[in-house]
């Protein structure tokens, strides 16, 4: 069984995607009809996106099948995915949610200029190396709308440094990257349009040692050590097969976090969680992944 798909998009198990199913970006048909426009803020991340694939015209785009405005339960109306050859080949994974997409109130209040912050003022991206398939998996989109639904639940917003306790392996059963920190995505600037401003932040899959590092000294420096590293490289590609983390694959990193730890101390601040709880007869209540801010505390309800 498949689901529908754009003439030009290739065709995916609907048992792999659940709720998801395959569309292409809305372009100028192959029939030379023009298609129904694109929302403008949807159109200010295509157009930043087309700024580093312009030769990819119709990325895959993987589409809730009820929006969130609708009644849906993902907030993501869609996440872009563009195949990128810069430093590996890999999969760049796009999230269009987050910010504004509409202007007309239906999930984000309007910004009050553009100078202002569009929705939560960001999206999120997400690399992860290719192997040998021909779509891109499809987990990430998973990780991604779960992050979201988060900001969207808790009002609370993310920013580089911060990091995500995931507590299971992420991709893979045997994997053993099992948390996530938040960095900027370097190929994608931050972009003002007349609904707002909005940047690009790159969820990255780390260890548990390396966790600890961000937790005992800053995120910030640990990511500076991944992008100088061939765990991370400068794009922050995710080997969900790789089997060591950045400390024990380069012998001098250990000694920059503790150098970097004797030097400015830890700026761990808060943390978000939700308390769950079970009595008789009560159902156990699943808890958030418990996202670290560097800034604030946070707390989910």
């Amino acid at each position: 069984k498949w689901s529908t798909a754009a003439s030009l998009g290739p065709r995916v198990p609907d048992d792999r995607l659940g709720l998801l199913e395959v569309l292409m970006l809305y372009c100028i048909g192959s029939n030379g009809q023009q298609q129904p426009p694109l929302a403008p803020g949807f159109q200010t991340i295509v157009s930043a996106c087309q700024k580093v694939y312009p030769n990819q015209k119709n990325p895959l785009q993987l589409s809730t099948v009820v929006k969130f405005w609708l009644g849906g339960p993902d907030p993501l109306d869609y996440i872009t995915v563009y195949s990128n050859q810069v430093d590996c080949m890999h999969w760049h994974y796009v999230t269009c949610g987050l910010s504004d997409l509409h202007g007309d109130g239906r999930v984000h209040p309007p910004a009050p200029s553009p100078q202002s912050p569009s929705g939560y003022g960001f999206e999120l991206t997400f690399r992860l190396r290719r192997v040998n398939e021909l779509t891109p998996p499809t987990w990430p989109v998973k990780v991604l709308q779960k992050i979201s639904k988060y900001v969207f639940e808790t009002e609370n917003k993310l920013a580089p440094g911060d990091h995500i306790t995931w507590a299971e392996p992420l991709g893979a059963e045997h994997s053993i990257l099992k948390h996530l920190i938040v960095a900027e995505d370097v190929q994608l600037e931050p972009v003002c349009s007349p609904l707002g401003q909005l940047r690009f932040l790159q969820v990255f899959c780390v260890t548990e040692d390396e966790l600890k590092a961000v937790q005992r000294w800053n995120g910030p420096g640990v990511i500076r050590l991944l992008r100088n590293s061939v765990v991370g490289g400068s794009l922050l590609v995710t080997d969900i097969h790789r089997t060591a983390s950045v400390l024990t694959s380069a012998p001098e990193a250990t000694a920059l976090v503790e150098a970097g730890i004797a030097k400015e101390g830890s700026n761990l601040c808060g943390m978000a969680a939700c308390i769950s709880f079970s009595t008789h007869g009560w159902q156990r209540m699943a808890p958030w992944p418990k996202i670290i801010s560097e800034r604030v505390m946070m707390l989910a309800p």
